[in-house]
């Protein structure tokens, strides 16, 4: 066991990590031949991305990327239609730091809006202890706080504005979420939502595997 002054506190004591490594993006040329443009077409970072989607997410027939990222914000990238990228700032989407693992988007309840959905990770021993945590400022113990809460559902209003709504909804508890997935699973027309998830145990202490 380490003792307290070798825990290497100071260097993990953060809510995010920004020294991944860099995404690639590969333009096709033709010919089975590619070139890799990331950085001059807008897409920067060191991240951690598990995830991202291709979608017109503001709505003015560009198509747009959502880089899905695991210990840090998610970053939603506007695209200009000329396949050029530009980092959309306070968007909802990126406003908090997470755990993302997966991405889907549907019309779920065939509304005629589309909605995203990312899977993260729910800790009950956060959701417990955070609250008690006297020592934490309230800005860190409020992101915290969204880190523990579990998987993000995205919903888009008449008027363009996107909001949070998982909790809401009760598609936040998935446990620690991997993969998620719209689907029609039942076959009555409307899209069902599917996550699978790792690190689950049950309910018998006393188990092995517990």
């Amino acid at each position: 066991m380490l003792a307290l002054s070798e825990s290497g506190k100071e260097k993990f004591n953060s809510l995010g990590s920004f020294d991944g490594a860099d995404n690639l993006l590969f333009m096709n040329k033709g010919g089975l031949t590619f070139s890799e443009e990331s950085d001059e077409r807008g897409l920067t970072g060191t991240l951690y991305t598990y995830a991202g989607a291709f979608f017109d997410f503001d709505g003015d027939g560009n198509t747009d990327l959502y880089e899905c990222n695991d210990w840090g914000p998610n970053p939603l990238f506007l695209g200009d239609g000329r396949g050029y990228f530009k980092r959309a700032k306070g968007h909802p989407f990126s406003e908090s730091n997470a755990y993302t693992m997966g991405v889907t988007i549907a019309d779920w309840d065939n509304s005629g809006t589309w909605s995203v959905y990312t899977s993260e990770m729910y800790s009950h021993a956060g959701n417990r202890i955070l609250p008690l945590a006297g020592a934490l400022g309230e800005s860190v113990r409020a992101s915290a706080l969204i880190l523990a809460r579990g998987n993000m559902l995205f919903e888009r209003n008449a008027a363009g504005a996107w909001r949070e709504t998982a909790v809401e909804r009760d598609v936040a508890w998935a446990d620690w979420a991997w993969g998620c997935v719209f689907a029609d699973i039942d076959n009555d027309t409307d899209k069902d939502l599917f996550v699978v998830n790792g690190f689950t145990t049950h309910a018998d202490a006393s188990a092995p595997d517990w």
